[in-house]
């Protein structure tokens, strides 16, 4: 059999019988993408899976299933991240679907684990960035609250993501002031060619970003959806110590790491 290779969106070139978690990953997030994000079979998935790589071969294949989109969706199939599926039209071909485990990759970093201590120094880290944050007059936002959930609030001293909600208030009430405010953050960035809606949005991403300062293992949620799934959760800036847990809504007091 022929090795097939193929050229992935970095320009790296490797073996399609070799592709990472990463690269796997990274193709089921754009096949998500397009058959909807509940994972419903549409034949757009193996079109997706064409359109993925650009397949060149050393052998010109002389089976279907020597050509790289196919081994791909098979090995997918294989480690379970995508069913096979038939359309209730006959003429149609059978496509394929996310499964829940292939859902659940598409959300994955892939980033290296981490001890507590590690985990420790990111949030304390944070939390400087916060507290300078809303010393910076010149932003249009500043940090109202933060709070962390998920496995940092657990004693396991082996941690993936940090799990933090981040609420932000406008420094100023009046739109006028704010608009002219965000004007000027936009232009210090030297980003003058924005869409509309992106200029809007400007000064409260540019926060986002100050705050988040390119750490993988930040992982940001709103606080609505912690509260609508009833995982505890605890307020670390400004801080109070407290462990909150929405299902019953009674705050439980306990030390903070």
């Amino acid at each position: 059999m022929p090795v097939i290779f193929v050229v992935d969106d970095n320009d790296e070139v490797c073996d399609v019988t070799e592709l990472t978690p990463a690269d796997m990953r990274d193709f089921l997030r754009k096949a998500r993408g397009r058959s909807g994000t509940d994972g419903e079979a549409c034949t757009s998935v193996d079109h997706a899976a064409r359109h993925f790589f650009d397949v060149a071969s050393y052998d010109e294949p002389n089976d279907q299933e020597l050509f790289g989109a196919d081994i791909l969706l098979q090995r997918l199939v294989e480690q379970g991240y995508l069913v096979e599926k038939k359309n209730d039209n006959p003429k149609d071909t059978d496509t394929h679907a996310l499964t829940p485990e292939g859902i659940r990759l598409c959300t994955k970093k892939l980033i290296p684990r981490m001890n507590r201590a590690k985990a420790d120094q990111l949030v304390a880290e944070l939390l400087q960035r916060a507290a300078e944050i809303n010393r910076r007059g010149e932003l249009t936002h500043r940090i109202a609250s933060i709070h962390v959930f998920g496995s940092y609030l657990t004693d396991s001293d082996s941690l993936g993501d940090i799990d933090i909600t981040v609420e932000l208030e406008r420094r100023h009430d009046d739109w006028e002031q704010h608009e002219a405010v965000n004007e000027a953050r936009i232009k210090a960035s030297g980003r003058d060619r924005l869409s509309h809606l992106d200029r809007l949005s400007f000064g409260e991403q540019e926060v986002q970003r100050l705050l988040k300062g390119r750490v993988r293992h930040l992982s940001v949620h709103s606080l609505s959806e912690v509260k609508r799934i009833g995982t505890p959760y605890r307020q670390i800036f400004p801080f109070k110590g407290l462990i909150i847990t929405p299902k019953t809504a009674a705050p439980e007091a306990t030390s903070c790491r």
